[in-house]
């Protein structure tokens, strides 16, 4: 996945070599961070943050052109704005797998 999105940063971006590989470790750092505060908001029902930090990894993913993470973090977004913790927690999972195989 690492290259897959190193050659969507060139190709859509121009980006190579260094830089490439410093926003491609920013994407990293910017999941981690935020993808970590998850279950906290799930278990607090703290919906509106859920939303917010999901809208900000759909951001990231799209554009890092990660579609299947933007798409996974949208419905996250969704669950949280409609207060629906059994989606929130599927859909929470679901993103924490894709982030695992960028590790």
């Amino acid at each position: 996945m690492k290259q897959k999105i190193l050659n969507y940063l060139r190709q859509s971006f121009g980006i190579e070599g260094e830089d490439a590989l410093e926003l491609y470790s920013s994407f990293i750092a910017t999941l981690d961070e935020n993808i970590s505060k998850f279950d906290s908001y799930i278990d607090e029902e703290n919906y509106a943050d859920l939303a917010r930090t999901a809208h900000t990894i759909k951001g990231c993913a799209m554009n890092s052109g990660h579609q299947e993470m933007a798409q996974i973090a949208l419905k996250v977004e969704m669950a949280a704005k409609n207060k629906n913790k059994p989606d929130c927690q599927l859909f929470s999972a679901k993103l924490k797998e894709l982030y695992s195989v960028l590790e």
